[in-house]
């Protein structure tokens, strides 16, 4: 669970820029923070837009079907968030769609899933 943000805290804004295009950096500063939402106004908008405090998952209506907006307190934050999601895509499509752990002995295998905490 992400810590509560403060009214006032400049954070970095993900946006999606469309379906094949890089995302978008923008700072937004937090304009509101209640018991379940908190309230951000972006660079070039005139709206807040409200976020959950426990996820900060964009709330409100047909959320599920827009793009998310992920929300970061610095840029190593969001580059941690983004190789770690670089690293394990990468790891799951090795596996998927490579010949390459047929190589590994199986108690190399039972070490990863072990380091990983899959439990067989």
């Amino acid at each position: 669970m992400k810590q509560k943000p403060i009214v006032g805290e400049q954070l970095l804004a993900e946006i999606p820029a469309g379906r094949h295009s890089e995302r978008r950096l923008e700072t937004a500063t937090v304009t509101k923070v209640g018991r379940k939402y908190f309230s951000v106004l972006f660079d070039n908008s005139s709206r807040d837009e409200e976020f959950f405090i426990s996820d900060w998952r964009r709330a409100g209506e047909n959320t599920h079907c827009n793009f998310p907006i992920n929300l970061y307190r610095s840029r190593e934050e969001m580059d941690a968030k983004n190789e770690k999601s670089k690293l394990v895509r990468l790891m799951a499509d090795n596996f998927r769609y490579s010949s390459d752990w047929n190589n590994l002995d199986l108690e190399t295998l039972r070490g990863v899933t072990g380091l990983v905490g899959i439990e067989v």
